[in-house]
Formats: structure tokens, C-alpha cells, sequence
């Protein structure tokens, strides 16, 4: 469903200004959010937390996420449109939602898809699917 709000929540301290706005849009299945810097150190080589994300309805989940800091990626092309794939792990035990209609899990993607991901995933427009054995 349409995004009705989302939040960033960093797991490494001092990394962004928790308490500044996130200003948030979607456009083109992208949700995009402004992060504002905490202080002049240098970056990480990666930034990881949660996206807590609120639909129309609103319902909530949360998605980890990790990013590498640098230019937004440009919005998914036919390349990541329907019928992409990404590679992925299953890092937790799934569990069902209280509603019982869906399944929460944390994967583990390759830091270049990330972004893609996470918009295909805030948008409700990506499955996983088990890989065949062998």
C-alpha cells in the first residue's frame, strides 16, 4: 500500500541527527528519506538501522536496512523493475505478524541492491521465494 510515513532509526550512535526531520517521498516505488548529518566526522563506510515504515492503513513494519553513504541510486530501471531478482539470505527466524496474514523476516542483500530492496519491499511489490537446493 501508499506510504503514510517512515522513519530511520540508525544502530550506530552520533552517525545522524535523531531528533531533526525526516522529510520522506515516494515517487516511482522509491522512498527516499532526508537524513541530516550529526556533527563533521567522516561517514562510516556503511550505514545500518531500521526503517520503521507506516502504510495508508496503518499498518507498521520494519525493514533493516544497510547503505553506503554517497549519491541517491537513480530510480529502478527495467533492469530492477518487475521480475528482478536479488540474491538473499535469511538471517533470522521468520515470524507471523499479529494479523496473521504475513510474515516478518530480515534478509541479507548485497550492499549495491540494498536500496532497491528496501524500495520494492516499502512498496509491497517484492516476494521471497526459496532458491531450489543444488
Amino acid at each position: 500500500g501508499m506510504v503514510r510515513e517512515a522513519f530511520f532509526f540508525p544502530i550506530a550512535q552520533g552517525v545522524i541527527d535523531n531528533a531533526a526531520p525526516q522529510p520522506m517521498a515516494v515517487r516511482d516505488g522509491v522512498l527516499r528519506l532526508g537524513l541530516t548529518r550529526a556533527g563533521t566526522d567522516p561517514l562510516p563506510g556503511a550505514i545500518a538501522g531500521v526503517v520503521a515504515i507506516t502504510d495508508a492503513a496503518g499498518l507498521r513494519a520494519a525493514y533493516s536496512v544497510s547503505a553506503e553513504p554517497g549519491p541517491v541510486p537513480a530510480p529502478m530501471g527495467a533492469e530492477r523493475g518487475p521480475g528482478a531478482q536479488f540474491g538473499a539470505v535469511v538471517v533470522s527466524t521468520p515470524t507471523v505478524t499479529s494479523d496473521g496474514g504475513s510474515w516478518l523476516l530480515d534478509v541479507q542483500v548485497e550492499q549495491g541492491s540494498a536500496a532497491a530492496v528496501a524500495a520494492l519491499a516499502a512498496s509491497d511489490r517484492i516476494s521471497v521465494i526459496r532458491k531450489a537446493d543444488g
